[in-house]
């Protein structure tokens, strides 16, 4: 295949290998220009083979890119011959290729070399959609950092998640390379801008970009507009708010420009569930209501402290937050034989460098996980000068841990701060797997049957919905 030596029956024994496949069969499709590798796989019992899936696990069995089908058909069986082997010129034929779904210029065909390598593919149309071909949030951080590394165009992270196909997201980096401003915000991503109900948003935790909330928004489609809200410099060069107050005043203007009048919902992740609820906090104390607060596997920020062990900060009580992926060496093993002196060191330098970092946070983009780290880093010490009041109005509080609770009273430190008509469940998950399905389904079903039971804070869209701008 154009050049490059294809074996059949190496392809076929790798296809049985990947997930969800019981049977396939490997045939070169020569009616097309150039010809192609076309895959028959068969479900296995309970399963459903994903196209893409199937193209990735050939390369992760270390196929050439050659190697790999262009093309993957499902099919429920494969016809046999007397002797039990596949007919292969009994196969259905193969879907043809998409009209015009080639690039047409040389961005386009830059942005599907970046798709096609950031999702393991050979190649990529213009108009294929990247969810459908098994892109998820991580592979849109990966293919903001390219764009920017290897065609040296600049983008804003927000502008890449809002790119469904490679034709959207090359439109947009031709724009940014002629310096047009493609985007009026970086500190918040329109995830769903359709229905008339209250819009939703959300806060995503310290270092966190805002495309981590795009699960959530497909549950309310054409039912309400949802927004994501991330830090003030993190995909942007920028002078960062140094206070919970300062971001949540940030925050809530930008929400009252997206909607002059409540009632608001608002819902954060982590970090984002205290900024949640200062946002909360700030526009009650304005005479603005709010629907709902939503708190997602949050640590109180009554009970976080400096400590010498572990993460910067840890919390009373509470397993400590995960440790940031530059402190991966204070769990390394006494690999130097000197009882674990050797480890310490390094893990005073590595902290001595992350404080002296963290002045840079958002002004300097840091490479690697240095700039997500800062971010991380600086709202450690912002929970700990954090001086939360009680809040009064409905909220609910979800937690992950290992077992489940159903829906309850909210006690504890959560409990002297959620002190009014507030409920809060526990459920069977850790920090990142909340924001995935299926609890992702179950933390939407708690939020409606909230707004069920007080619809009038449900309110449809006024005229000071959003505008054209935000979209």
């Amino acid at each position: 295949m154009r050049g490059y030596l294809a074996e059949p029956v190496e392809i076929e024994a790798a296809l049985l290998g990947a997930e969800n496949v019981s049977d396939a069969v490997v045939v070169t499709d020569r009616a097309t220009e150039p010809p192609r590798l076309v895959a028959y796989v068969v479900p296995a019992p309970g399963g459903e083979p994903s196209p893409a899936a199937v193209r990735r696990s050939l390369l992760a069995a270390g196929l050439p890119q050659s190697a790999v089908p262009a093309t993957v058909v499902v099919v429920p069986g494969l016809p046999r011959t007397v002797l039990g082997d596949a007919d292969r010129t009994a196969l259905p034929s193969a879907p043809p290729p998409l009209a015009g779904d080639e690039p047409r210029n040389d961005w386009e065909e830059a942005v599907a070399g970046v798709w096609a390598r950031a999702l393991g593919l050979r190649t990529v149309g213009i108009h294929d959609d990247f969810r459908a071909l098994g892109g998820d949030d991580p592979l849109v951080q990966e293919i903001a950092a390219r764009i920017e590394s290897e065609l040296r165009v600049p983008l804003p992270f927000s502008a890449v998640a809002q790119a469904n196909t490679v034709a959207e997201l090359a439109r947009l980096v031709a724009q940014a390379d002629a310096d047009i401003d493609t985007l009026r915000h970086h500190d918040v991503l329109p995830l769903r801008t359709d229905g008339a109900g209250t819009p939703l948003f959300c806060f995503v935790g310290a270092g966190g970009y805002a495309v981590v909330m795009a699960g959530i928004a497909t549950h309310f489609a054409g039912e309400r507009p949802v927004y994501a809200m991330q830090a003030h410099g993190l995909s942007h060069r920028a002078v960062p708010d140094w206070s919970v107050a300062a971001i949540a005043r940030r925050h809530a203007r930008t929400i009252r420009l997206l909607r002059p009048r409540g009632p608001y919902l608002l819902l954060g992740h982590s970090f984002g569930g205290v900024i949640a609820l200062e946002v909360a906090q700030q526009l009650t104390a304005i005479g603005e209501e709010v629907a709902l607060l939503t708190i997602v596997d949050s640590f109180p920020p009554t009970k976080v402290k400096l400590t010498l062990s572990g993460s910067f900060v840890e919390s009373h009580g509470e397993a400590p937050p995960p440790p940031t992926p530059s402190l991966a060496a204070e769990a390394e093993p006494d690999a130097d034989g000197d009882g674990g002196a050797a480890r310490k060191l390094r893990v005073m330098l590595d902290r001595a460098a992350q404080l002296a970092r963290l002045p840079l946070t958002g002004i300097v983009q840091l490479p690697d996980t240095w700039h997500t780290d800062n971010f991380l880093n600086q709202s450690r010490f912002l929970m700990m000068a954090y001086k939360p009041r009680p809040y009064l109005g409905r909220a609910l509080l979800w937690d992950a841990r290992d077992t489940e609770t159903g829906l309850r009273p909210v006690e504890g430190p959560w409990g002297e701060i959620l002190t009014g008509d507030a409920v809060a469940r526990t459920v069977v998950g850790d920090h990142n797997s909340v924001l995935r399905e299926p609890l992702f389904g179950r933390l939407v079903d708690d939020m409606r049957a909230m707004l069920a039971s007080a619809p009038d804070r449900d309110l449809a869209a006024s005229p000071g919905s959003p505008t054209a701008g935000w979209r």
